[in-house]
């Protein structure tokens, strides 16, 4: 992954890459993160007893940069799909039908993009909430950058998820992509908030 090139086309005036695959890259950041403390924390003094969980830690967070440096052209390409659909023709009745049928499988689809990416931040928040409690105590700090950033990450994401839902027919669908975002987002809050109050009491107070 060129990360260079990527930033000048995120600041271009295309509309592609955009925000979506501007979370997977904070994604990234904040594993890359999580990965660090782990190997800070790994055959340290003081640390032996999580020696294995450290070093599998740092398998995990390899495996989830990969797969969010995937999902950031992934994203992008479901954008493209979906702006292809809105350009298909609809001169008759059966174009309109054919494109009306083609994008709102496209927003459909538009929306796994950014359920992916928040799932993987989601397990990078919880493994820097156990690093809040497992890991060097000199490194607590960057555990606890992981944990925001890979909740903003999934804040971000998400908003693609509701952006697609309203302009989406199927009310069912809808309604259960409403309900899986506000239960989601209430556990993300939860394990936010326990792991930000491991971080205030190590370091003496909010």
């Amino acid at each position: 992954m060129d990360y260079n090139r990527f930033i000048d086309e995120l600041a271009s005036d295309s509309s592609a890459p955009g925000g979506g695959s501007a979370s997977a890259m904070a994604g990234i950041i904040a594993v890359s993160l999580t990965s660090m403390v782990a190997g800070l924390t790994l055959n340290k003094k003081g640390y032996e007893s999580v020696s294995g969980i450290m070093n599998d830690i740092i398998n995990e967070t390899g495996q989830i940069r990969n797969r969010l440096e995937g999902l950031m052209k992934e994203d992008t390409d479901a954008f493209l799909k979906l702006m292809a659909a809105m350009k298909m023709p609809k001169g008759t009745q059966d174009e309109k039908d054919a494109r009306k049928i083609e994008v709102e499988r496209s927003m459909k689809g538009a929306i796994m993009t950014p359920w992916r990416i928040a799932s993987h931040c989601h397990r990078i928040m919880r493994i820097g909430a156990m690093l809040l409690r497992e890991g060097n105590s000199n490194a607590i700090t960057d555990a606890g950058a992981s944990m925001k950033i890979a909740r903003a990450a999934i804040e971000s994401s998400l908003l693609n998820v509701k952006i697609n839902i309203s302009y989406i027919k199927d009310e069912k669908f809808k309604n259960e992509e409403r309900l899986k975002m506000k239960l989601f987002l209430e556990d993300v809050e939860s394990i936010y908030s326990k792991g930000m109050q491991v971080l205030d009491d190590a370091l003496g107070g909010p």
